[in-house]
């Protein structure tokens, strides 16, 4: 868990340190996403950070609520994303999250990682939605957790 401890600790200097550059804004998102393998479940996930670098690079914490069939947990990570092209009406992203999740009967706790890819349509300058697909890794499982979902982003 310190590993996780630091990793989050790291993402959010690199927010607050980037927050001095010019072109930085702040970007919020909240998604759900349902999940297809190692039995079915769904997510509500949110994010907050900063988009730099003329947009193409985000970056932030999350922040996530899982049921599944057997098990129930939040994960907590730091978050990564990168568009492309910049300032158009259709992106395309990939991601990636690194952090922990917490089981709440057990509650054990791992080391997660969640690549991402997908497709943003831009509504205006403050409006998205994004649709994704993810796989999420851990400690625990052999089989990685594979999902996809809509996101709304503010």
């Amino acid at each position: 868990m310190k590993q996780v401890s630091f990793i989050i600790l790291l993402s959010i200097l690199a927010v607050f340190s980037s927050s001095a550059q010019d072109n930085v804004r702040y970007e919020g998102s909240v998604s759900a996403f349902g999940y297809f393998n190692r039995g079915s479940g769904i997510s509500v996930h949110t994010s907050h950070g900063v988009r730099l670098a003329n947009d193409y690079l985000y970056l932030g914490g999350s922040l996530e609520y899982i049921y599944e069939q057997k098990f129930q947990s939040i994960s907590y990570s730091a978050h990564a994303k990168f568009y492309f092209p910049a300032k158009t009406s259709v992106q395309a992203f990939i991601g990636a999250e690194l952090g922990g999740r917490t089981y709440f009967l057990s509650m054990d706790s791992d080391f997660i990682v969640t690549p991402a890819i997908g497709i943003l349509f831009n509504l205006n300058d403050k409006y998205a939605l994004e649709v994704s697909g993810r796989t999420s890794f851990d400690m625990y499982h052999s089989v990685p957790i594979v999902g996809g979902g809509l996101t709304f982003r503010f």
